[in-house]
């Protein structure tokens, strides 16, 4: 939703938010079909159900008279896309090719419509990935990096007592540790990340600005390789961020000695990354 603004949309948010959600597909297509007829042929269970549920939110939430006052009070444009994750639309189309498919009396023809509509969904869509070269296995059952598996083990024996360490970590891992680990705190918050890389669709306000500049600096040498600065400064972030550990890349060979520079100990190599202690 980066490119939708209240601002400039005014009343016209709420459409300009589900034009960008839908994105260029045709789902809204199917779902507005689904529940015209379900609105005009649907048993009194099945309108309740979708009709209902679709109603309520039009006035509501998706009614811009009402939305957009709310909207501009609390400065969410932000976040308001998350109302459409509510709307049943995969739902209401799934059950449509569903109850197609139950029309058909033979089997042949049952499975014949079945691949007919798989491929007009398919060719509707956007495809989440390019080629099956995209395609990754999971290393292991918990779908994250086995690398990750050997980072956390490693600081959690060298921590002791101290069983929430408080880590720096890049990007990919910064966004997968805290699905296997709850007890990994991050120094780095998401959203200070995702703006450090381009995102204008997160916020900060949650958090001062000493706290946005301290993790803004430790971005730009670990991100960025940005190694210009005194490593003193890093070394005040890293304590004013109250760090623990931080893991590196061993490709990011700039950082490594600049890390060394500002204060902090290496003492783990899981063949991949370096990780250090903080200062």
């Amino acid at each position: 939703m980066g490119s939708v603004n209240f601002a400039e949309e005014g009343m016209t948010f709420v459409l300009s938010c589900l034009k960008e959600y839908g994105g260029q597909t045709c789902m809204l297509g199917f779902f507005l079909a689904g529940f015209l007829y379900v609105l005009l042929c649907g048993s009194r269970k099945e309108r309740y159900f979708f009709c209902g549920i679709t109603g309520f939110l039009a006035v509501t939430i998706y009614n811009p008279l009402l939305a957009n006052p709310v909207i501009k009070f609390m400065n969410m444009s932000a976040e308001y896309y998350r109302f459409f994750w509510i709307l049943p639309m995969g739902f209401l189309t799934a059950w449509m090719c569903v109850k197609m498919a139950e029309t058909q009396k033979t089997k042949g023809k049952k499975a014949a419509l079945i691949c007919l509509l798989f491929v007009i969904l398919a060719a509707a869509g956007n495809p989440v990935i390019s080629t099956f070269a995209d395609l990754q296995v999971p290393q292991n059952k918990y779908k994250v990096p086995d690398g990750l598996l050997a980072v956390c083990e490693i600081i959690h024996q060298d921590s002791g007592d101290n069983a929430f360490p408080k880590s720096v970590f890049e990007y990919e891992y910064n966004t997968y540790v805290r699905q296997y680990d709850g007890n990994m705190r991050l120094t780095l918050d998401r959203d200070v990340y995702l703006l450090a890389l381009g995102s204008n669709t997160v916020s900060t306000r949650n958090l001062s600005q000493e706290e946005v500049d301290a993790q803004r600096r430790i971005i730009d040498v670990i991100q960025y390789q940005n190694v210009s600065e005194d490593p003193s400064v890093l070394t005040a972030a890293l304590k004013a961020t109250q760090t623990d550990y931080l893991v590196i890349s061993k490709s990011s060979e700039p950082v490594l000695a600049y890390l060394t520079a500002a204060g902090c100990e290496s003492f783990a190599d899981t063949g991949s990354h370096i990780i250090f202690r903080g200062p």
